[in-house]
């Protein structure tokens, strides 16, 4: 089993524009309807970008980091620590209750 992470960036989403509306200050609601279509990516180009990540081959994005299509180095300090992703695992299966033998 691999993983990847993906960013999908600032997606045009129901989530997204209430938290923005939420933040902005009283009477800018015209500007800030305005301004999130600039500023948010649509959710269908968020989707292509997941599923490329998805479907691309293993050796290319198996344990990196993917941002507009292409791997992004990530930090080298604890990122590749096999100690520190055996301890988090073994935290992680602790915490969802689940036994190291299952």
């Amino acid at each position: 089993m691999t993983s990847v992470a993906v960013n999908p960036g600032q997606v045009d989403t129901d989530l997204a524009r209430g938290f923005y509306k939420s933040m902005a200050p009283p009477l800018t609601g015209p500007l800030l309807e305005a301004l999130l279509p600039r500023i948010l990516r649509p959710a269908d180009a968020a989707a292509e970008d997941v599923m490329w990540a998805c479907l691309a081959p293993e050796s290319i994005v198996a344990g990196q980091y993917v941002d507009s299509r292409r791997v992004v180095p990530g930090p080298k300090l604890f990122s590749r620590r096999g100690d520190l992703a055996s301890a988090l695992w073994d935290r992680s299966l602790a915490w969802a209750g689940i036994s190291n033998d299952d």
